[in-house]
């Protein structure tokens, strides 16, 4: 590996790469880590990303598996070879050991290499194994695509061609048996959907999901009325019906149910870069089948993640029966309220 240059790098250049996959941190040349993101923070049960920045991978790697994780990554970087993916122990914020696989990456800028580790649990059954056969930039390159990345920033973010960018798509999509660009958003939506991890904290805010609340109810009608639009919804996304804990301006057999099953916009929101936008869903491919859609009339949508513990367990959605324009301002009202709905969860919980 190079080591001559030792300053960090752009976080604009590394951070839509890091923020796209499930689990992942960045180290440099002398293996500290410049960059984790939230859902890895989580994995070592660490409150937030930035507790983990600057420090040396042997705080978080047990020592037997430190040496083999730079090697691999060292190899990958001068050679272009290493195993592709291989278990190891990390430490938790407690000092807990906590079984994890890293599939090794690499990026440059610059002179300079970075190691870039994707992580996922150890899986304890076969069932709950990786059902995705890819490489670790077709792996990269799919959780970009799903998140509205363009070819062009893709490869300038992973540092290649264009068209090995579409070389590496055509591969993904073969492996994965789709044919089009909207068999792959619905894949991908559908196993955010079914995420482990997602689906372990959905679980841990327990009654929540299927409770009505008086103060989400509230909450979803403050999102309305600020946004002009006649329906608000706050969803939990449970593996097999999306919950409406918080819900204004619904037809009356769903305010009665409070939940949803099939495909819905929630389920694309799990897998969207930010906010999802959809000015006119009827004129969309993607979303004109939807059943909020083609039985309820929603034409336009906007919907905000809200992230627990670096997992995004539903959303908080405002929808018009027109199509429209959400400007900037909107969509920021919007995320001031999906955050303001995040911490209402947590003291819900505790409650």
């Amino acid at each position: 590996m190079n080591t001559k240059s030792r300053s960090a790098p752009n976080p604009e250049w590394f951070r839509p790469v890091l923020d796209a996959v499930d689990s992942a941190f960045l180290v440099e040349a002398e293996e500290r880590i410049v960059y984790a993101n939230p859902a890895y923070a989580a994995l070592l049960e660490y409150d937030s990303p930035q507790q983990l920045m600057g420090r040396h991978i042997s705080s978080i790697i047990a020592d037997e598996d430190r040496s083999r994780l730079t090697s691999y990554s060292r190899a990958r970087a001068e050679l272009g070879r290493a195993p592709s993916s291989f278990p190891f122990v990390a430490q938790c914020k407690d000092g807990r050991r906590r079984e994890l696989y890293a599939t090794v990456s690499t990026a440059r800028m610059g002179n300079s290499f970075y190691i870039v580790s994707i992580v996922s649990p150890v899986a304890t059954s076969t069932a709950d194994a990786d059902p995705l056969p890819l490489s670790p930039r077709e792996r990269i390159v799919f959780d970009l695509l799903t998140r509205g990345k363009r070819p062009k920033e893709i490869g300038f973010l992973l540092q290649i061609s264009v068209k090995t960018v579409g070389t590496l798509r055509g591969r993904m999509m073969k492996k994965l048996g789709l044919s089009d660009a909207w068999d792959l958003f619905r894949f991908a939506a559908e196993r955010a959907v079914h995420e482990p991890r997602r689906l372990e904290v959905v679980e841990e805010i327990g009654s929540i999901a299927d409770t009505p609340y008086p103060s989400f109810d509230t909450l979803t009608e403050i999102a309305a009325k600020v946004m002009s639009a006649p329906v608000a919804y706050l969803s939990i996304v449970g593996p097999d019906r999306d919950y409406f804990p918080g819900l204004f301006g619904f037809p009356p057999e769903l305010s009665e149910s409070r939940q949803m099953l099939g495909e819905t916009f929630c389920h694309h929101a799990l897998i969207a870069g930010g906010p999802l936008v959809v000015p006119d869903a009827h004129a969309h491919p993607l979303y004109a089948p939807l059943e909020s859609v083609e039985k309820f009339g929603v034409s336009a949508y906007v919907g905000v993640p809200l992230v627990i513990r670096g997992a995004k367990v539903g959303n908080l959605c405002v929808a018009d029966l027109q199509s429209r324009d959400w400007s900037s301002h909107d969509v920021a009202l919007l995320e001031e309220l999906a955050r303001f709905a995040c911490m209402q969860i947590a003291v819900t919980q505790q409650h």
